[in-house]
Formats: structure tokens, C-alpha cells, sequence
């Protein structure tokens, strides 16, 4: 009897260790590193799970307004202490506020092997910017600011185009290094043409010397009213400790020297500093109505040349180039092709060629080159179409009609198939056939001649080849495939990826149908990252899932447009919302054009 007590409490301790080393105490500490920071810097979110090494797993990244989270790693972590494995996973996200005030990520829920375990909320606390800390030996309260430049008005026009130069004046002892280019805020201005590879140069401001790099960009409004256009910027800097003088080892010939230095030890701590340009406040007007028709949608200044012609005359049907040059200054990218004026019984014409030589680097200013061709319909002196070109002037506030007409008529010859049959039939005359004497012509006709014809020359032969290439390269085809369905683990991998994806679509397709908001988001996120992780596979690159899209995208060199990165943004945060349930009043687009732009423009 006590030996049966004794080997039941054995098992009941077995299966207690058992138990508790199946399933490990797994918890989760978030906190923010600062707790309490300035307006300018930046905090670093860490969500650490203790007793588990996490390799994959779907972080439910929050969204918080005006704070901009932005992941940065995910590193694992085992350490043995007293013969005990003691293990954890480590999440870092970089926090930029953009308001001061108390901002609070509430707790998340997060699935790990099948179980759901809860994120504990935090707390981040923004004061104001503090200008103590930024006096340095310069002399100046701003060592470090973002200013843009430009030379327009005050008043704006809708789809106007407006050069301007983004600014970043470093004072001459800071260094610092950039972590990404200048961002616009907001979605009610459209900047093009940002330049990779800024200029250097140098400016004295108030007696501190400052080194200036430049971006030149193109902004266009995109929303009429009272508007507000800044850039931000994110770099690191640190401050000399000792001394504020250059060092002589800086290569004045590399562009940007000041960022490529080293950190040195007699400097102090680096520092994430976030500078944004002072708000620029414009009024966007809509342009004067009723608008003339046509109006070529382009608006600023052009001047037209007279239209020319490389021939002096013309055969009627036979189509002539019409060369045609706009020049000026004015957002020629959206500009349309002038409109030719002509009586539609002379003259047949088609849609131009295009031909752009801009003057600047963001060609705001330069020559359109059109070349259209055309065909005359009768013969004789004709008239050559009428070039009219109507835009939009910003300095006098008016539209401007402009036409241009060749000023000489041009000679139209009559077809060469007409004039041909007219000089056959009216001048060419059959001449004599001579006499020839009897018995003098030999005329051979309907005689047989025997031949050998080999197999090939045969009829059918060549029929009988193609069957036979047909059907032996019909058994090539599937014998390849089927060794690749068999022993092809790509290609297995790839064609459940394309099956996965066609029934997402389906499933996208009817959500859209049936006006289902948060199984339309989830779809549509979910073909979004399909798209992407092939694109990863074909490129053999490590798709890190914790990454949002955006930074996918970059890893993989994939410039969007702003108007599709703002929507690839949108589509991500309603995704998030849609798992927190925090859908109100969202309604379905009445339109999947721009999910389909964004789905080829990352093809």
C-alpha cells in the first residue's frame, strides 16, 4: 500500500515538471525609453516577451494620432544562468511625436503558437521643445533648421506647379547623419521630382556660417482653400564636448562630408532629432470659370512658334509631319497637346508624338515638341491646319488664347495610282505584234512530264511533320511540368502561392460586392502582401513580417508615387483598425482603380 502511495506521487510530480516545461511562463513587459521626451526627438517603444524566442509573428503595430511609430529591429536573446535557459524576444520601434501632450498605446492582443497572450499598455510623455538645450558655442539659437524656398505668391491656383528648394542649414561645428529624405505633411499639396542626391553649399546667417544641403522639388496643390505645406526631416546629431572647431580631415569634395564622419568618443551621446520647415500658408483658388473650351489644362506662361512643314509639296493620301514647338514655363506635365483647327474635308490628322527638352532639372521650365501627322484629302493649294493652344496665365489672371497658322499655302499633287492609269490609258498605245510565218510559232501546252518524287515530296509529308513536332512538343511540355509539380519545391511553393492569391481576389470581389468594409481591408491587405513577398522570393531576399508595407517596399527599391504611398498607408491603417474593431461609419469604395494601380505599379 504505501508503495502504490509513493509511485503515485512520483507521476503526479512528473507530470507537474512535465507540464510546466511544455508550457513556460510567457510574459509581456512595454515600455517607453524615454518615458518623457522634448518636442523634436524621438522615444524608442520596446515590447519584450520573456520565455519564448518569437521568429514569427504576426505584431499588431498600433495606430496612434499624430505619433509616428516606426519599426526598427527584432533580436532574440537566451542566457543561462544556474543551469537554467532563460530566453526572450525583443521588438524596438522608434516613436516620433508630432504634437506635445500625453500620448497612451492602450494593450494589445497578440497570438504566439496557438495561444493569445496580452501587451500591458504605455505611456509617452511630450513637453514642449526646450530651447536651453539647443544654445550651442555658434552663438545661434537654430544650429540646426529646415527653411524652403521659393518665389510664389501668396495665392495658388488648383494644379498649378510651384518650384521650390527644401533646405537643411547645419551650423558648421554640429555633425550629423540622415536617416531618410525630407517627407511633406499632409495630402493636399503633390511634390515631384525630390531630388536623391541634394547640393552643398555654404551661407552665412546672422554672422554663423552654416553648411546648406538643398532639395529641389516640384509642388502642386491638390485641394482648393486656405492650405498648409511643410516638410519634415530625420537625422541624428551630436554636439562637440571640448572644442567647436572643423577638423582638418574633412573631404570638402564629397557632397555630404559632414554626415559621412565618424562618431568619435570626445563627442557626446548621438541624438534623433526630427526639424520641420516653418509652415508655409497659402490660399489655393479653382481656376476662373466658365473655362474656354478648349482649355489645354496648362497653367503659368508658353509661347508658340509657328508650325512647319520639312516638304514643299504634297501627293493627296500621302501623310506629312506638322511640326509643332510650345516653350515657357508651367506644369507641362499636365498639360495637354494643342488642338489643330481644320476643314475635315481636306485634311485627315492623328494624335501626336510628344517630345519634352526641359531647361531646369525639375522641368518646370523648357520645349514641348509635337509632331503631327496629317494626310490632305484633295488636290490643288490648301491651307495647312490652324495650331490653337489656350492656357491659363497666373500674372494677369486670364486666359490666353494662342494660334498659330503656316503662312504659306501648300501645293497637293493628285495620287500617283490616279495620275499613272490616266497616262497608261491616254497615252500608251499596244504596239503591233510583228508578223510571225507559219509554222514559225511552237507552242508547248498540256504536256505531262514524268518525274520521281521522293517521300518528302509528296503530298502530306509536310502535314505529317507538324502533327508529329506538334505532339512531341505537347510531351515535352507536360513532362516538364510534371517533373516540376513533382520535385520542383519553388515551383510547388509558387503555384500555391498563385492559387492562394486568386482566392483572396475572389474573396476580395465579393466583399467588395456584398459592401463588406472590414472583409474588403482584410482582403485587400492580404493581396497587397502576396504581391509583395513574391516579389521577395523572385529577388531572393528575407522578408522580414514584422516590417509594415511601406518599409517592404523600400527594402525592395520600389519607388510609389505620393498619391499611391499615401493610399498603401490609408489601406494598411483601416487593416489595423478592422482587427481592433474600430470601424465606425466606413463605407466601402465604389471603385477598385486604385487597389489595381497599386497592384501593378509594385508588379
Amino acid at each position: 500500500m504505501f508503495l502504490r502511495k509513493k509511485y503515485f506521487l512520483w507521476c503526479c510530480v512528473l507530470c507537474l515538471c512535465g507540464q510546466s516545461l511544455g508550457n513556460p511562463n510567457i510574459a509581456f513587459e512595454a515600455t517607453f525609453h524615454p518615458s518623457t521626451i522634448h518636442l523634436g526627438e524621438h522615444a524608442t517603444w520596446m515590447v519584450t516577451a520573456k520565455n519564448v524566442i518569437v521568429r514569427q509573428a504576426n505584431f499588431p503595430q498600433p495606430i496612434i494620432d499624430n505619433l509616428r511609430l516606426k519599426y526598427e529591429s527584432g533580436t532574440f536573446n537566451t542566457q543561462i544562468i544556474n543551469g537554467v535557459s532563460q530566453q526572450s524576444t525583443l521588438w524596438r520601434f522608434s516613436a516620433f511625436p508630432q504634437t506635445t501632450g500625453t500620448f497612451q498605446i492602450p494593450a494589445i492582443s497578440i497570438d504566439i503558437q496557438g495561444q493569445t497572450y496580452t501587451i500591458p499598455g504605455s505611456t509617452l510623455t511630450v513637453l514642449p521643445a526646450d530651447a536651453r538645450t539647443q544654445q550651442h558655442t555658434t552663438g545661434t539659437s537654430t544650429p540646426i533648421f529646415l527653411r524652403l524656398e521659393h518665389k510664389m505668391p501668396n495665392t495658388w491656383y488648383l494644379g498649378q506647379s510651384c518650384p521650390m528648394e527644401i533646405q537643411l542649414l547645419i551650423a558648421d561645428n554640429v555633425r550629423g547623419q540622415l536617416t531618410n529624405l525630407p517627407q511633406k505633411n499632409g495630402d493636399t499639396f503633390a511634390a515631384t521630382h525630390l531630388t536623391d542626391a541634394p547640393e552643398k553649399s555654404y551661407k552665412s546667417i546672422q554672422g554663423t556660417d552654416y553648411q546648406c544641403i538643398s532639395w529641389a522639388t516640384l509642388v502642386t496643390p491638390l485641394k482648393s482653400g486656405p492650405q498648409t505645406l511643410s516638410f519634415n526631416l530625420d537625422l541624428m546629431i551630436e554636439q562637440p564636448a571640448a572644442f567647436n572647431q572643423r577638423l582638418d580631415d574633412d573631404d570638402d569634395n564629397d557632397l555630404l562630408s559632414f554626415f559621412n564622419r565618424s562618431f568619435s568618443s570626445v563627442f557626446a551621446q548621438p541624438k534623433a532629432v526630427t526639424v520641420d520647415t516653418s509652415p508655409l500658408k497659402v490660399v489655393v483658388q479653382s481656376l476662373p470659370t466658365p473655362q474656354p473650351q478648349p482649355f489645354h489644362q496648362a497653367i503659368g506662361y508658353f509661347q508658340l512658334a509657328s508650325p512647319r512643314i520639312e516638304e514643299k509639296e504634297a501627293i493627296q493620301d500621302e501623310p506629312i509631319t506638322l511640326h509643332v514647338t510650345l516653350q515657357g514655363s508651367g506644369n507641362f506635365e499636365r498639360i495637354q497637346e494643342p488642338t489643330l483647327i481644320f476643314d475635315s474635308g481636306e485634311w485627315r490628322t492623328y494624335l501626336p508624338k510628344s517630345n519634352f527638352e526641359p531647361s531646369d532639372k525639375l522641368g518646370f521650365t523648357g520645349k514641348m515638341h509635337y509632331e503631327y501627322l496629317i494626310v490632305p484629302l484633295k488636290s490643288g493649294e490648301v491651307d495647312l491646319p490652324v495650331v490653337h493652344f489656350c492656357y491659363f496665365d497666373t500674372t494677369t489672371q486670364s486666359y490666353v488664347h494662342l494660334k498659330k497658322a503656316y503662312p504659306f499655302k501648300l501645293n497637293v499633287k493628285p495620287p500617283i495610282k490616279t495620275s499613272q492609269a490616266q497616262t497608261l490609258s491616254g497615252e500608251v498605245k499596244p504596239s503591233p505584234e510583228p508578223a510571225v510565218p507559219l509554222f514559225g510559232k511552237i507552242v508547248l501546252q498540256n504536256i505531262a512530264w514524268e518525274n520521281q518524287q521522293w517521300l518528302w515530296q509528296r503530298t502530306g509529308f509536310s502535314q505529317l511533320q507538324w502533327t508529329l513536332f506538334l505532339i512531341s512538343l505537347g510531351l515535352s511540355f507536360m513532362g516538364i511540368r510534371y517533373h516540376r509539380r513533382t520535385y520542383d519545391k519553388a515551383y510547388q511553393l509558387q503555384i500555391q502561392h498563385k492559387h492562394l492569391y486568386k482566392k483572396t481576389e475572389r474573396m476580395l470581389k465579393q466583399a467588395f460586392r456584398a459592401r463588406d468594409v472590414s472583409a474588403f481591408y482584410s482582403c485587400a491587405y492580404k493581396i497587397v502582401s502576396l504581391t509583395i513577398s513574391l516579389k521577395y522570393k523572385r529577388q531572393n531576399i528575407a522578408l522580414n513580417e514584422i516590417d509594415d508595407l511601406v518599409t517592404q517596399l523600400d527594402n525592395l527599391g520600389i519607388q510609389l508615387p505620393d498619391e499611391q504611398l499615401q493610399y498603401l498607408q490609408s489601406l494598411e491603417q483601416k487593416y489595423r483598425q478592422s482587427q481592433f474593431g474600430q470601424f465606425n461609419d466606413e463605407q466601402c469604395p465604389d471603385s477598385l482603380q486604385d487597389l489595381n494601380d497599386l497592384l501593378r505599379a509594385i508588379k
